[in-house]
C-alpha cells in the first residue's frame, strides 16, 4: 500500500468475537482510531454490532450494510472478527 493516508480500508467484523454485538476491548476500536489518525478512509461492516460500534469508533468510519459494499473499491481489507458470513464471502473476487 505504501502507507494508508488517503487509502480506503475495509474493516470486516467490529465486535470482539463473532455472534455478539459486544464492543468491549474489540480490536476494531484501536485499529479504526489508528487508521483515522493516519487519514485513511474507513469502511466497516458487521452483521449486528454497528449500533454499538457507532458509539466507540471514530466518526470518520463509513458503515456499510453488506460485505460487498465495504470491500468493493477498497485498497485493503482487514478481517477483524471471523463471522460465518465473512469467512464464506469470496474476497478473492474483489
Amino acid at each position: 500500500l505504501g502507507g494508508v493516508t488517503g487509502k480506503t480500508i475495509a474493516l470486516l467484523g467490529l465486535s470482539f468475537k463473532p455472534n455478539t454485538d459486544d464492543m468491549r476491548e474489540a480490536p476494531s476500536i484501536v485499529i479504526a482510531d489508528r487508521l483515522a489518525a493516519l487519514d485513511a478512509r474507513i469502511r466497516a461492516y458487521d452483521p449486528i454490532a454497528v449500533s454499538h460500534a457507532k458509539h466507540v469508533l471514530p466518526q470518520a468510519v463509513e458503515y456499510k450494510e453488506t460485505i460487498e459494499e465495504a470491500v468493493k473499491g477498497s485498497d485493503a481489507v482487514m478481517i477483524l472478527t471471523d463471522w460465518a458470513d465473512i469467512k464464506q464471502f469470496p474476497l478473492a473476487a474483489y
